[in-house]
């Protein structure tokens, strides 16, 4: 779950895919490639990104971790939207 829903990583009752439960949390660049990291390492097939999620000091979350941008966006393709949630599928990965 993208880039900060809890709940969301609570509900589908599965391990993180990473260290960080938010990806807010990642605040310096080298925190924010270990988050990156940790995600391709786990081979996740779905990512759930919150299209309209709660800014912390007014900064979205595209500057707060564009390296994480970056990575859902060569790696992920959209799938289904559910209200604002976004529902990502890795690439090459059948639905």
């Amino acid at each position: 779950a993208f880039p900060n829903e809890p709940m969301v990583n609570f509900l589908a009752d599965r391990p993180l895919a990473g260290r960080y439960p938010l990806a807010l949390f990642a605040v310096t660049r080298e925190q924010r490639e270990d988050l990156v990291r940790g995600v391709d390492r786990s081979h996740a097939r779905l990512a759930v990104v919150n299209r309209k999620p709660t800014l912390v000091d007014d900064i979205p979350s595209r500057v707060a971790v564009p390296e994480a941008w970056e990575y859902l966006e060569t790696h992920f393709v959209p799938e289904r939207e559910i209200g604002r949630f976004l529902v990502m599928r890795r690439r090459g990965m059948s639905p």
